[in-house]
């Protein structure tokens, strides 16, 4: 492949990478924010936070570093500094943060689901 290819199919993907990690961005801080003004679930209140702040930060991960690759490989491409690891590295980072936040808030939300079989019932409820 010759390099101009390389650096427009980096360039699409670094932009296709930014756009995702804005929206994500938007969608877990909008829910964070949320939370924070009218207060977490009544069920696993800590749960809830704690997991939706790990994809805020896999979000900001994602949108810092693709910013910087991005910006990076076109700049600078042929330096050591941002060679494939220096690509991989970071994102893959970013990947697995996304799949332990979208895990565990799946998880969290499955339990408190009223048709749960894994919910437990409130104290006064109980028989």
């Amino acid at each position: 492949m010759n390099e101009r290819a390389i650096r427009i199919t980096h360039t699409i993907l670094f932009i296709l990478l930014f756009i995702i990690g804005i929206v994500s961005v938007g969608i877990s801080g909008y829910l964070v924010g949320d939370y924070n003004k009218h207060g977490y679930p009544k069920i696993h209140t800590a749960a809830f936070r704690d997991r939706l702040k790990i994809t805020l930060t896999a979000s900001v991960w994602t949108v810092l570093f693709t910013l910087i690759l991005g910006i990076g490989f076109q700049v600078a491409g042929h330096k050591p500094a941002f060679g494939i690891l220096t690509h991989l590295i970071p994102i893959a980072i970013g990947f697995i943060l996304f799949i332990i936040g979208a895990g565990s808030v799946s998880r969290v939300v499955a339990s408190a689901s009223p048709a749960s079989p894994r919910r437990v019932p409130p104290k006064h409820a109980r028989h």
